[in-house]
């Protein structure tokens, strides 16, 4: 009787670490993938420049900026009506 109760605290413990251990060793292999927390500035297309800032005061925090130089060659302004999508 008694090691019949060993084995299945036994189980238990290991399906309960199991339950336990698989979302965190998840979780820090999805942070291994995060790119590294620099600024960065590039040109997506001609007139479009994408720059991020990592700032860690007064916490950490990442901003993310998109600039459009509306007078590139090729950008224009496209404006529809509120609340309609008829494009005649």
């Amino acid at each position: 009787m008694a090691c019949w109760l060993t084995r299945r605290r036994s189980l238990l413990i290991s399906l309960f670490l199991t339950i336990v251990e698989l979302p965190l060793l998840c979780y820090g292999g999805l942070l291994l993938l995060r790119s590294p927390r620099t600024n960065q500035e590039r040109v997506l297309f001609r007139g479009i420049t994408y720059k991020r800032l990592a700032r860690s005061l007064p916490r950490r925090v990442m901003i993310h900026i998109v600039t459009i130089d509306l007078t590139a060659p090729g950008i224009k302004v496209f404006v529809t009506r509120s609340g309609g999508n008829d494009f005649s």
